[in-house]
């Protein structure tokens, strides 16, 4: 249970940081 507690938060802010990371891609890719 603690384990995946951990992976759990660890796991959240990674996706978030890939979410926000492709979202910038995209974004400069139409501002081009």
């Amino acid at each position: 249970f603690l384990l995946r507690y951990v992976q759990t938060k660890t796991f959240l802010p990674f996706v978030w940081y890939r979410f926000i990371l492709g979202a910038v891609v995209i974004a400069v890719a139409f501002i081009r």
